[in-house]
Parts: structure tokens; sequence; C-alpha cells
């Protein structure tokens, strides 16, 4: 079940991810075309964009690396616990 969430929430995370590069990539072009027109203050603004679009996409990285590591240790969970009852020497209470 959580490891189903996970994968939600990754897929997700990746779907977001692929929207702001998407978005990034508009940027820089917009960015191109406005210093070709000579509108300074507009790519001022525009490259503040470009930054804080940047700063999502790592941030969108490292939380899906974050939900990959609680997946991986939930995951070891399970299967120690499965070893363990399956383990007579380990049951013994």
């Amino acid at each position: 079940m959580i490891a189903m969430l996970a994968n939600l929430a990754m897929r997700e995370l990746d779907r977001e991810k692929s929207r702001m590069e998407m978005q990034e990539k508009k940027v820089i072009a917009e960015i191109k075309k406005m210093a070709k027109q000579n509108q300074m203050d507009s790519v001022k603004v525009m490259a503040k964009d470009l930054v804080r679009t940047r700063r999502y996409i790592k941030k969108f990285i490292i939380m899906k690396a974050n939900i990959q590591a609680v997946s991986l240790k939930v995951q070891t969970l399970k299967s120690q616990d499965a070893m363990a009852q399956k383990d007579p020497f380990l049951n013994t209470a």
C-alpha cells in the first residue's frame, strides 16, 4: 500500500518536474526575445522567474529522492518482517 502511494507520488513529481522544465524552456526563449527587443526590465523579471523555476525543479528532484528512500526503507522492513516470521529461531518468545 505504502509502496503504491510512493510510486504514485513519484510519478506525479516527475510529471510536475517535466512541466516545470517545459516552462523553463519557454521562459528562456522569451528572455532571448525580450533581450533582442532591448526590454531589460522585462528580462530582469523573467530572469527571476527562471531562477525560481530552476529552484522548484531541484526541489522536485530532492522530494523524489526522499520518497524513494522512504519506499526502500519500508520495503526493507517488510522483507525483514517476512523473514522473521518464517525463521523459527527468531520467533522465540
